[in-house]
């Protein structure tokens, strides 16, 4: 799996998956050298699981 971090968007940005708009204050994941990802907005590459938020990358097998 990922190691991706839930924060709060501090400057404005892209969803890496998505392109939307991220604003500042937005709950996002980041992963470092990856980018943001914003959840639930965008739910591309993201799927819930017995209560669990899983997160994929590019190169995991879905």
């Amino acid at each position: 799996m990922t190691n991706w971090i839930k924060i709060e968007a501090k400057f404005p940005n892209k969803c890496i998956l998505c392109n939307e708009q991220i604003d500042i204050g937005d709950s996002v994941y980041w992963k470092k050298g990856t980018g943001l990802k914003h959840y639930p907005e965008c739910t591309i590459g993201f799927r819930e699981s017995d209560s669990r938020l899983i997160i994929f990358d590019e190169d995991d097998n879905l």
